[in-house]
């Protein structure tokens, strides 16, 4: 019964020019996730990861550079204490456009630099393939064993006071006096 009225009435024109959306509720946090999810998919392989720049190129610079690919949606040069940190972002309006800025600037000379351009990986995935690489260290649990000398009643875990420790000191003659411990 509920699908054939969503069937029926979705995508019709009402007499005010008004198309009517029907289609099954959804709650709030499924919609903000689906529409997430598809702004990730619309920019991904748009967004260029460019290092190895010069100090002297700023985010003008540096749109200007890569213009000639195609629409820059933003260009940004990453700066850390009013200095340039010598990598930037270029995102562009699709991803052809990106893959052409890419084959012609990567390796290109900037500034007299050459530049490395490549598809920005979100954190995410850097995120996955470094877990990927390196394998996770398990938090192990280590009992200490109980000192021999001391019964079990006053055994604790960690470092033995030092209460019976002798001090000697020696006498050197080509240098000052010092304390050793046995």
């Amino acid at each position: 019964m509920a699908q054939t009225a969503i069937a029926k009435l979705n995508g019709i024109t009402l007499d005010d020019g008004k198309q009517l959306c029907v289609c099954f509720f959804k709650n709030k946090k499924d919609r903000e996730e689906e529409l997430r999810t598809a702004y990730i998919k619309s920019c991904e392989n748009r967004n260029l990861y460019i290092s190895n720049l010069d100090e002297s190129i700023d985010d003008e610079k540096l749109k200007e550079a890569f213009s000639h690919y195609g629409k820059i949606t933003s260009a940004k040069v990453m700066i850390k204490y009013g200095r340039s940190q010598g990598y930037g972002f270029v995102c562009f309006s699709t991803a052809d456009e990106a893959n052409k800025a890419i084959n012609e600037m990567n390796g290109k000379e900037l500034c007299l630099k050459p530049i490395f351009v490549t598809i920005n990986k979100r954190s995410r995935q850097t995120r996955a393939s470094s877990c990927n690489r390196y394998p996770p260290r398990i938090p192990t649990i280590r009992t200490l064993s109980t000192a021999r000398s001391q019964p079990q009643s006053q055994s604790y875990y960690g470092l033995q006071p030092l209460n019976n420790t002798r001090r000697q000191v020696t006498v050197n003659r080509q240098y000052p006096l010092r304390a050793r411990f046995d």
